[in-house]
């Protein structure tokens, strides 16, 4: 009877405190994440880009190099090979420019009225692959007149001082970029932020570009715990991408020394930052993630107190595999692939980054909508699809996400409403760039898919071949799911569960 009376007043209690804690306490603001294609003013674009006076319902960026050579121009050597990048006129890895952006509330943007915000800025062609496009991609760093890290905040984006100009070449559609950041932040929780705009490059219409929030590590961006030298603990982020074994910041893990990555691929760590890099912390950071590569190719993967789940967060690492396999992104886990891991936490794969190259947009291989890519040749996962509890989570994950962002009705909804919205802006950037989509002007294996079937031929083709191998790609996952169960059979993995 007294433990009856005493749960009854527990009870009580906790009641109370929830309904006090609802008038008391703080809560934390979640914040929607902005689409420019739903929420941003759509207004009727006027002027032209012949006369000067284009009115636009997009963001405006004017960029003014004052007459220099921009860095970051690929060199070639005698096998179309890259064996450097080019320097500024006077040596310099970047150069000082002025940016003005224009982003009127009206949305009835002119370079020919007051901008919006102008800064100094460091500048120059970013890139890997699309260095080598006609239509280059930019680094943006925002200084003061002290030279001095000047944080902006840039078209509604959060504030921060570096920044993506991406320009759309080798995606005729000119929206994965756009749409897939979009879509994998309701996946994962944070992707960068994106906006598109139009861009004057020294007084020259360059077309439509998206501005885009780097990976770095801040309040709004990846919000890790700020690194203390004191700390026994240390928060981190890495990229995989091409590796430079003789770069500061490059990381040499156990996978690394097992030859087990792709061709040129490698670690780079993003921070801490190149000023904090001591030899102690790099020590630290290989060695957390070879702690991990070691549980995750031991004969213990799977056990409850040695495996792997006990080191990376798995529902990130799930959510990252789903994105990239039903996209067919040929990155995955070789290049543009970041890994972060906060004080207390687990190691977390993401955030996602690049594109570009989905859905058989990549320019040396052909991909088909039929089959799995990433389950047995890529770093980790070829051990992670060897236990049935992560696979069952895939499964189940995907078919979650079937039913909402990744179903057929949205994905096709979501290009429609944002090819509407560019509207105009798609005729003015190929204007520029429509040349891109003629056969005679298709002879550069840098700049266009092979064979040069693949290329399409028009903006219409391009957006039904994306529509087309979206579709298909999700009915042959739907009807192929249960043959991830392969991967983890007794049959084919008994040397690892015995």
């Amino acid at each position: 009877m007294k433990k009856s009376i005493m749960a009854v007043i527990c009870i009580i209690i906790l009641l109370c405190i929830a309904f006090l804690s609802k008038f008391f306490l703080p809560t934390q603001e979640v914040s929607e994440r902005y689409e420019q294609h739903i929420q941003a003013l759509k207004t009727e674009d006027s002027g032209s880009v012949e006369n000067g006076d284009l009115v636009s319902h997009l963001p405006l960026i004017s960029i003014n190099t004052y007459g220099q050579k921009i860095p970051g121009a690929p060199i070639f050597d005698e096998n179309n090979s890259v064996v450097d990048y080019e320097n500024g006129d006077n040596g310099e890895e970047e150069i000082k420019v002025e940016i003005k952006i224009y982003d009127n509330e009206e949305a009835q943007n002119s370079i020919n009225n007051e901008e919006t915000l102008k800064s100094d800025a460091l500048f120059r062609i970013r890139g890997n692959t699309s260095r080598a496009f006609d239509k280059k991609s930019y680094k943006i760093s925002f200084i003061d007149s002290e030279g001095n890290p000047n944080l902006q905040e840039v078209m509604g984006m959060a504030q921060g001082d570096e920044w993506a100009l991406y320009g759309p070449f080798l995606d005729k559609t000119l929206i994965r970029n756009y749409m897939w950041l979009n879509i994998s932040a309701k996946i994962m929780g944070y992707a960068p932020n994106v906006r598109f705009c139009e861009c004057y490059l020294d007084g020259e219409y360059t077309g439509l570009y998206i501005m885009m929030e780097t990976i770095e590590k801040s309040d709004q961006r990846v919000n890790i715990s700020t690194y203390d030298k004191d700390s026994r603990v240390i928060p981190y982020m890495v990229r995989m991408d091409k590796f430079d074994e003789d770069e500061i910041n490059s990381l040499e893990t156990f996978t690394y020394y097992t030859s087990h990555l792709d061709y040129e691929a490698g670690f780079t760590i993003l921070y801490p930052g190149k000023t904090n890099l001591t030899a102690e912390v790099k020590e630290y950071i290989a060695k957390d993630i070879s702690d991990f590569e070691k549980a995750l190719y031991s004969y213990d993967f799977k056990d409850s107190k040695k495996g792997y789940e006990n080191y990376i967060d798995v529902d990130s690492w799930v959510d990252f595999y789903i994105i990239q396999e039903f996209l067919a992104n040929n990155d995955m886990c070789s290049r543009s692939t970041y890994l972060y891991k906060d004080k207390g936490g687990k190691l977390c794969m993401g955030p996602v980054w690049d594109f570009n190259n989905v859905c058989d947009n990549y320019l040396a291989q052909e991909y088909y909508t039929e089959g799995f890519y990433f389950t047995q040749n890529r770093i980790w996962y070829e051990m992670l699809f060897r236990d049935e509890k992560f696979v069952k989570k895939v499964q189940n994950r995907y078919r979650e996400l079937r039913k909402t962002v990744l179903s057929e009705e949205y994905i096709s909804n979501y290009i429609d409403e944002t090819i509407a919205y560019l509207g105009d802006a798609i005729q003015r950037n190929y204007e520029v760039w429509g040349y891109s989509f003629e056969r005679e002007n298709q002879t550069s294996q840098l700049m266009y898919l092979t064979p040069i079937e693949r290329n399409p031929q028009s903006y219409e083709e391009a957006v039904e071949d994306y529509k087309t191998f979206l579709k298909e790609r999700g009915e042959w996952i739907d009807n192929n799911i249960e043959a991830l169960n392969q991967y983890c059979h007794e049959s084919r993995n008994k040397l690892y569960i015995e």
